[in-house]
């Protein structure tokens, strides 16, 4: 072995004998996730509005109106109907009697996903009185497949005092946590009934 090399082994072990600590050696960074991660993350987890819309029609905690609070008949466009049509893959229908008439609509895979896990996971049970169905303002995003409605939550009936409240707004929150855009319920103008959850 070469003098330099012995001196540079000799000098190693005599900082080892002295206790002097090694060069820190650096460590890669912790990947970190981000917002935009978490986002994409979460919109592969959502399954389609197919498989949310089965086991919405198979849920006994969700209840599905077949027939319109207005008492204008129109079979097709009750929430109940709206689900089935989802189940077999097919778009649901708008009132024949609203805007626009009759349309046929896809429903949003969030929102049924939503809908579906606020009973599965949040423990609620609630009844939707409406979705791509019903009569509502011009531009609504019922008529896009993008909303429901829900008049009775936890055997409450929404309202704007007492327990049809306290639920009604912990519905609401619940929406929100799901990443409904728009959320209105007691204290909104046209919502001392019940609750509009929209995405």
């Amino acid at each position: 072995m070469k003098p330099t090399r012995l001196l540079a082994s000799a000098a190693l072990a005599s900082s080892l004998t002295a206790g002097a600590a090694l060069p820190a050696v650096a460590q890669p960074a912790a990947p970190r996730t981000t917002a935009a991660a978490a986002a994409a993350a979460e919109t592969i987890a959502i399954p389609s509005a197919q498989a949310s819309a089965k086991k919405i029609a198979k849920n006994n905690g969700i209840t599905l109106l077949n027939h319109h609070i207005s008492g204008v008949k129109d079979a097709r466009s009750t929430a109940k109907a709206n689900i089935r049509d989802a189940a077999r893959g097919k778009k649901a229908y708008t009132s024949r009697y609203a805007h626009p008439r009759g349309a046929k609509v896809a429903l949003n895979a969030k929102m049924l996903h939503a809908m579906q896990q606020l009973n599965a996971k949040k423990r609620f049970t609630f009844r939707v009185t409406a979705i791509a169905g019903s009569k509502h303002s011009p531009n609504s995003a019922h008529y896009k497949g993008r909303a429901f409605d829900v008049d009775i939550v936890n055997g409450s009936y929404v309202s704007t005092r007492g327990p049809g409240l306290t639920k009604a707004k912990r519905l609401m929150k619940a929406c929100k946590s799901y990443g409904a855009k728009l959320v209105l319920g007691p204290g909104h103008s046209g919502h001392s009934t019940h609750v509009h959850c929209q995405w």
